[in-house]
């Protein structure tokens, strides 16, 4: 992803206290060593947002294709 472990978890604090549910569960280590798991609300949270985004591509796709269609055409993509 591009980021340190410890970005990764302030974000998914910040997440958990964002919403009235926590999205992600902290699973304490053992001799398996622990992990995550995203919640039943962490998975209806992502669910709605998926299809917030689907809608969204699909309400702007025309948008989109009217501004490319404007765009100068750029040899070798520079």
């Amino acid at each position: 992803m591009g980021m340190s472990y410890k970005r990764a978890w302030q974000f998914v604090e910040t997440m958990n206290a964002m919403f009235q549910e926590p999205l992600v569960r902290r699973i304490r280590g053992g001799a398996k060593g622990g992990g995550t798991q995203v919640t039943e609300a962490g998975e209806v949270v992502m669910t709605e947002f998926r299809t917030l985004e689907a809608e969204a591509r699909r309400a702007g796709e025309p948008h989109v294709t009217w501004l490319r269609a404007m765009l100068n055409d750029i040899p070798e993509r520079k």
